[in-house]
């Protein structure tokens, strides 16, 4: 199976996002199962507490990301995909 994690929303607190990063660590935890794992929080978060999408990959409404965004996604999940093909 194929994975990935969910990115932050723009202007929640660290408690509204608490769930979000629960999920991404319960698959990240699923690695050692040999899950792959398509990490887009990791590439599209901004590390801050709590975290944010990245300016060069926010649309500009904090929740859905501009082309830059999802190109940036795509450039992660290729080779997950080639892995699990290959």
């Amino acid at each position: 199976p194929i994975v990935w994690t969910s990115f932050p929303i723009n202007g929640r607190t660290a408690l509204q996002d608490a769930p979000r990063q629960w999920l991404n660590n319960q698959l990240r935890g699923l690695r050692d199962n040999g899950v792959l794992i398509a990490d887009f929080d990791l590439l599209i978060s901004d590390g801050g507490s709590p975290p944010s999408i990245k300016s060069i990959f926010d649309s500009g409404d904090g929740l859905h990301l501009k082309d830059a965004g999802w190109d940036a996604c795509a450039g992660v999940l290729k080779p997950v995909l080639n892995q699990a093909l290959g």
